[in-house]
């Protein structure tokens, strides 16, 4: 039998693949994304407001947040996997405009369509 000795690591991340924007976390208009949700915007509720916007965050199949480092990837993810699961992908013909289209529609949607449209991959820890 082998025993390790010394630090053992049990983190975890995810890597994806995504085709639209990147913006920075503090200038993403947190009160029109959360227009639905029923909570209070002013400056004694950070809290809750911050906690709110992650939790729709994580649920929301258009954005991923680095957490940390400060950036929201908003478009279409094109793949992405996590240590406790495969490789998952779609397919996105970009031969025609309707792809474009679909990426400037939700870029409008979440009010960063002023920002260029790029493919973006990273990995983030979970």
């Amino acid at each position: 039998m082998k025993i390790r000795n010394g630090f053992v690591s049990n983190s975890s991340s995810s890597s994806f693949v995504v085709l639209g924007y990147k913006i920075e976390t503090s200038k993403f208009d947190k009160e029109k994304y959360l227009k639905n949700a029923k909570i209070d915007f002013n400056e004694n509720n950070v809290d809750e407001i911050d906690d709110t916007f992650y939790e729709t965050l994580y649920e929301d199949e258009h954005i991923i947040s680095d957490g940390e480092g400060g950036y929201l990837y908003i478009g279409k993810v094109l793949a992405e996997t996590g240590s406790d699961v495969g490789f998952e992908d779609i397919e996105i013909d970009v031969s025609d405009d309707k792809a474009l289209k679909e990426i400037k529609a939700i870029g409008k949607e979440y009010g960063v369509s002023k920002n260029p449209i790029k493919i973006y991959v990273g990995t983030i820890a979970c």
